[in-house]
């Protein structure tokens, strides 16, 4: 597929699946227990991104695990190259601006990010760099 067509390919993708595809990725807290966040004893602010996140099969497990809400002092910043899946995420209950922005990104591109450079605790890429063809990578 050229890279032309890939946003139309992600699209046409979750437009058929909606968010019935994924799984919710509950495996994350036994690989990466960091991501269990609500126990931090801190008044700063910790930045998330997850990147090619789709219809926040990561996103709304951390969201959901950690109860993450209005007064938390988590951020989550989610993006994926299909426009499609970005709506379809912004659709679920539990995403709400106050704590999460979805938005759609190239991460082959080297358009700015909405957040300051060096303000993000985690970033996750999960079933990402498979996705991208390796002269892209950098």
């Amino acid at each position: 597929t050229l890279k032309s067509d890939l946003p139309s390919a992600w699209n046409r993708f979750y437009n058929v699946h909606d968010n019935k595809f994924f799984k919710d990725r509950q495996w994350l807290f036994t690989e990466f227990p960091e991501l269990l966040v609500s126990n931090t004893n801190t008044e700063q602010v910790l930045n998330i991104l997850e990147v090619g996140c789709g219809v926040g099969n990561s996103i709304f497990p951390i969201i959901r695990t950690n109860n993450i809400n209005e007064n938390s002092n988590v951020f989550l910043y989610c993006c994926d190259y299909s426009s499609t899946a970005i709506d379809i995420l912004k659709q679920t209950s539990d995403y709400n601006t106050m704590y999460c922005h979805g938005f759609v990104y190239d991460i082959t591109s080297s358009n700015p990010m909405p957040f300051e450079e060096n303000s993000l605790e985690f970033i996750l890429m999960i079933f990402v760099l498979s996705a991208i063809d390796p002269s892209q990578h950098d």
